[in-house]
């Protein structure tokens, strides 16, 4: 069987090409020692939020792919007048607030 599409530069007739998915293995590492956000209203900050000591690790092998990884600490806290009594949102304690494995 042969095409009909003409190939530019050139208009030979090929050969139907079957599509072929190619598997390939992949590995991402992240790291963040630390990171703030910060919401603000014109006046005032309303909220912080910090996470530290993050890593993870996304690997693709096929069709699989597995992640995993662990979060050492993380803290929310209310900044807005509102909240002068209780500040500290929540807070994790410790060196690990969360470990993952993921399967997909």
């Amino acid at each position: 069987m042969f095409c009909n599409v003409s190939c530019f530069p050139c208009s030979y007739k090929l050969p139907y090409l079957f599509a072929v998915v190619k598997l390939f293995n992949s590995e991402l590492d992240i790291e963040i020692r630390s990171l703030t956000l910060v919401l603000n209203r014109p006046k005032y900050e309303v909220a912080r939020a910090n996470i530290s000591h993050f890593s993870t690790q996304v690997r693709s092998h096929g069709d699989d792919q597995i992640i995993e990884g662990r979060l050492g600490s993380m803290s929310l806290l209310d900044l807005t007048p509102q909240g002068l009594l209780y500040r500290e949102r929540f807070i994790s304690s410790g060196h690990e607030a969360l470990n993952f494995y993921m399967v997909r």
